[in-house]
């Protein structure tokens, strides 16, 4: 969803509290600025990254409700805005590291000793951040076929870079914005899946890779991705050159490295499914119907995990 034309953040915050306290009357706590805007880390087309704490439950009509709240809020202009949702329950279950990290924006500080989520639930949502990104990728697509292909089969960078920059209203510039997270998210999973640790920014991703999985074949691509992409290009697309050259080489082997995180998240499921956060949950509900083209075990990860993500349990 986009703020507005001409919108500035401070008018996109401003509407979106003026909605929701009308129709969440005296349930909103605090509205926080979230991810690499909150850092100071943002490249243009940069996703806005809010955190909306409530007082009670939310249900999942209620959840709704505030997404489209924010929609409205958020229509049409010069900011992609996502959402992260938090009520009661989830303050008690914990937050992810980047929640600890925000910055207030409206309200009280509702985050202040809120501990951090369990690890099950803390690696379902990078699943579902590698699965959101794999999937933007390719112009959002209503299937994700395995094995995964190129989301262009001709090209210098094969269609990575066609969904690059975040423009306005489901509309992109060419550049490697969405393929750095796609890369950074993948690493955040594998990490988080073979050392059991978890952090906020995806700045840090290719440093905790290279610290933590030292040996593993695909960290210079994560640390080239992240010097060239977010460094020293800014997510634009290099000029001819070293630095171009090597992302066409990277592009070019990257459905190898979606295919291994597909290949180990899947059979997790399950798990991640049980172990998720309700707005991890409801997203991954829409998300798995895409797959296709899955072995049979893989299909009954899958369809385990729909049970689970069914029934709320």
């Amino acid at each position: 969803m986009s703020a507005g034309p001409g919108a500035s953040l401070e008018d996109l915050v401003a509407g979106l509290e003026r909605r929701l306290r009308s129709s969440f009357p005296g349930r909103l706590r605090g509205i926080y600025l979230l991810g690499s805007r909150a850092a100071g880390r943002n490249l243009p087309g940069s996703d806005v990254d809010l955190g909306l704490v409530f007082s009670g439950l939310l249900d999942r009509t209620a959840r709704d409700q505030v997404w489209s709240a924010a929609k409205a809020a958020a229509d049409g202009g010069p900011h992609l805005v996502d959402l992260t949702l938090l009520d009661d329950a989830d303050l008690a279950r914990g937050v992810k590291p980047y929640a600890k990290e925000g910055r207030l924006l409206a309200g009280e500080d509702a985050l202040a000793g809120c501990p951090l989520l369990p690890p099950g639930a803390l690696l379902a949502a990078y699943a579902l951040s590698g699965l959101y990104y794999l999937w933007l990728v390719r112009g959002q697509p209503e299937a994700l076929p395995r094995p995964l292909a190129f989301p262009s089969p001709a090209g210098e960078f094969r269609g990575y870079e066609e969904a690059g920059i975040w423009v306005a209203r489901e509309r992109f510039a060419p550049g490697f914005n969405t393929l750095h997270n796609l890369v950074a998210s993948i690493g955040n999973f594998r990490i988080g899946a073979a050392a059991g640790f978890f952090f906020g920014s995806k700045h840090d991703t290719a440093a905790h890779y290279r610290r933590l999985l030292p040996a593993d074949p695909w960290e210079p691509m994560l640390a080239e991705i992240q010097e060239i992409c977010r460094g020293r290009w800014s997510g634009a697309v290099p000029p001819p050159g070293e630095d171009r050259r090597r992302l066409a080489q990277w592009c070019g082997r990257m459905p190898e490295f979606e295919n291994l995180f597909l290949g180990e998240m899947i059979p997790q499921l399950p798990r991640l499914a049980a172990a998720a956060g309700p707005d991890v949950r409801a997203r991954l509900a829409r998300f798995l119907p895409r797959l296709r083209g899955l072995s049979e075990a893989e299909e009954r990860a899958l369809e385990s995990s729909r049970r689970t993500l069914a029934g709320g349990g």
